[in-house]
Parts: C-alpha cells; structure tokens; sequence
C-alpha cells in the first residue's frame, strides 16, 4: 500500500467512575492535542453522547475519543507509543482504535476540511463521520428531530457500531458509525426517516457547519 496516503485513527476509552473526573478534565487540551501529536495535520479529544445510537443530549462521561489525522501510516503507527494517547489508555477501564483510509468527504471542521479522500470503495465494511455545528437559532429544531435519526439508527440493518461524539455538549455534535457495507449505510441515509430530517435540516439551514464522510478499514501492518 502507499505510505502517502493519509491514515484517520478513533480511539475510544471508557473510563471507571473514580477516573471519570480526570478524564473530563483532558478536554481541556481539545483545541491545542493536535500540537503534541507528532505527524498528525489534525486531532481532537471529544466528549460521548449517552444514547446508544447516534446524537444524545445526554453526556456520556464514562467515554471519550481521540481522532486524528495522520500524514501516512508511518506515523499512524506511532500513535500508541505517544504520551498523550498512553496517558489516556493507561487510566481507562477499556480502549479500542478503529484505524481508517477516507473515501469521501464534504464540508468542514474549524474551517478546514481535514479528511482528504484519498482510497476508492471497493466492498465489505465502511465507516461514516458526520459532524455538526449547530446555529444557536435552531438548537430547539434539532433535537426535536433527533429522536427520529434514533430510531432509524436503530432500525438499521447491518450497523454493528454507533457512537455520538463532539467538542460541545448540546452545540457541537458528531456520529461514528460502523456498517457492514455501504449499501446498508445508504439505505439508513437515504431510505429512512433520516432522510427526510436531512432534508429539513438542509431547507432550515441548522448548521452553521458541518461535515461528512466515508471511510474504509485499515490494518497498519499490511502498510
């Protein structure tokens, strides 16, 4: 494979009630990890939503997730060895890491898009990132409709993985999920109640930003 190609690394760590302080305390560095992350052109640390699929309005403490955007895999592999990452793993209960390629993407993130498509879609599993900044005026609009992308999440055949993460509670919001396929995914995005909350959103214009985009799995070693 091209060692070139930019490699998406999400980790997630769940931590136990008596560490759930301390790791609240680490989103603090969110805005300025990606300078202590070596060989990465963008990270965050972010918060989890409480719901078992998608967007939660509820804080998930026990969760938190690190993404980063790695320069090529080389770099990728050196994720583990940082202090911050062993930092974050060394307290937490569980941890996993979805290592990824993009396919896809659209729109932006603090004025960038960070998440350059740089592999073609061939077949098997795929991983979605949707992410948004809500307008103020429309925070009420959203999470009406939220309960609706919930139970089109829910319904969904061959989702084996979902997790609401972002910055901000309630204003910054984003959705990892993990699918068997991509005609699964599309079916959820396009033959479900979420399409019709899609297309509200779009007219209304929630979001002051947002971002979306498409992803397949990556075993470091075979780079």
């Amino acid at each position: 494979m091209n060692n070139q190609i930019p490699i998406v690394s999400l980790s997630f760590f769940t931590y136990s009630i008596r560490d759930q302080f301390w790791a609240l305390k680490q989103m603090q560095q969110s805005k300025t990890i990606r300078y202590k992350l070596h060989g990465t052109s963008f990270a965050k640390l972010l918060g989890t939503g409480g719901g078992k699929f998608g967007f939660s309005i509820k804080p998930d403490f026990s969760t938190y997730a690190l993404l980063c955007v790695w320069k090529n895999a080389a770099e990728a592999k050196t994720l583990e060895s940082h202090h911050i990452f062993t930092q974050l793993k060394g307290k937490s209960h569980t941890s996993e890491t979805y290592y990824m390629a993009c396919t896809q993407s659209h729109g932006a993130w603090d004025g960038v898009n960070p998440l350059v498509p740089a592999v073609e879609y061939q077949s098997g599993p795929m991983f979605t990132l949707t992410r948004a900044s809500l307008s103020a005026a429309k925070l009420l609009a959203f999470w009406t409709h939220v309960p609706a992308t919930t139970r089109a999440l829910e319904k969904s055949n061959g989702l084996l993985f979902s997790k609401g993460v972002g910055e901000l509670p309630i204003i910054e919001q984003a959705t990892f999920s993990h699918w068997e396929n991509s005609e699964s995914m599309l079916n959820f995005a396009y033959k479900s109640e979420h399409t019709q909350v899609l297309i509200k959103a779009k007219k209304q214009n929630w979001f002051k930003e947002e971002l979306f985009a498409r992803f397949i799995p990556v075993n470091l070693e075979d780079w």
